[in-house]
């Protein structure tokens, strides 16, 4: 996900950015700078002072969710994906493992997507 947009706060102060619900990392860029990833709840990062402009900053957010629905659309296609040179695995049932049923499951960036100025004065 990208997206554009001005920014009337400090530029001085640091700021948080709260990305909402999340399935299931993000990494997380601001004009070009990497902020950092984020792998869990709450998924909020701190924006340092200086790196956003009063107009045109720029949002990167890239979700990576769960390997789940890929190996949900590999058996459904019926892609060979179990190509393993020593082992192979059993479902829980002892047949063959299929994925092929599973539901898929939520992924992306889902929102919604926060920033908030930060009063340091009031931090601990």
């Amino acid at each position: 996900m990208t997206t554009a947009f001005d920014f009337s706060g400090s530029r001085t102060e640091p700021a948080l950015l709260d990305l909402g619900e999340v399935r299931h990392v993000a990494r997380v860029k601001l004009n070009g700078r990497l902020l950092g990833s984020l792998v869990m709840h709450p998924y909020r990062i701190v924006v340092p002072s200086g790196c956003m402009e009063s107009r045109g900053n720029r949002l990167e957010i890239e979700v990576t969710n769960l390997g789940a629905n890929r190996l949900r659309d590999l058996d459904r296609r019926k892609v060979p994906w179990r190509i393993f040179y020593d082992c192979n695995f059993a479902s829980i049932n002892n047949k063959r493992f299929d994925a092929a049923r599973w539901p898929v499951m939520e992924s992306g960036e889902l929102g919604p997507v926060r920033l908030f100025s930060v009063d340091v004065k009031r931090m601990p």
